[in-house]
């Protein structure tokens, strides 16, 4: 599958380190040749990608995990400047031109648009407002969706009494819970989310 550069732009994100409390790094923290990409996020402007926000011109970028929504896949764009560093035989991939990969891929890429990522904005400032107005959060981070909640009870705590109400949410870190909702949530969907964590981190404190 062949991706136009406008494409590529669609499926960009902000780089965060999810497993790691959701840590948000500093511009001048991502170096070298590589940046990869988290396809979770509205960003300032339609289609930037991660390492347009760092303030770096990498001359590799990978992407994977929802570039096929949940397919074994995995993509790796490289920069004009550096095209020259692979020749075909070079470099292989274990789903290599797999066609039902490649053909989800193509779906999401169509799928990705403005609204959705308007969506994407609007649902994440209204998680990141009230989740950082709740007592018992310490602090609220992330980007987009991919959001860290920083919690004064153990997260593992909030996670499983989360779970007991309906609410599956996990633990980056032990005392960041990380919500990583779809593109797709709705605003009851939210509000709903919101209220079950209230009371959860409210009890817990």
């Amino acid at each position: 599958m062949r991706l136009s550069r406008r494409d590529m732009f669609k499926l960009g994100g902000l780089a965060a380190v999810g497993a790691a409390g959701l840590a948000i790094p500093l511009g001048n923290t991502v170096s070298g040749a590589s940046a990869s990409l988290l396809p979770t996020s509205k960003m300032p402007k339609p289609y930037q990608v991660a390492f347009e926000r760092l303030g770096v011109r990498p001359d590799l970028v990978t992407l994977a995990k929802g570039l096929a929504n949940g397919l074994p896949i995995g993509a790796l764009l490289v920069a004009d400047s550096a095209d020259r560093a692979f020749v075909p035989g070079d470099h292989g991939s274990t789903f290599g031109g797999n066609p039902v990969s490649a053909a989800a891929a193509g779906a999401v890429v169509e799928a990705i648009d403005d609204e959705l990522l308007a969506n994407v904005g609007e649902r994440a400032g209204e998680l990141t407002a009230r989740l950082a107005e709740l007592p018992g959060v310490e602090s609220v981070r992330g980007r987009g969706l991919l959001i860290g909640v920083e919690t004064a009870a153990p997260a593992a705590d909030v996670v499983a009494a989360a779970r007991e109400k309906g609410l599956l949410v996990l633990t980056a870190g032990e005392n960041v819970v990380r919500l990583a909702p779809p593109l797709t949530v709705g605003p009851d969907e939210v509000a709903a989310a919101l209220e079950i964590l209230a009371r959860v981190v409210t009890l817990l404190r």
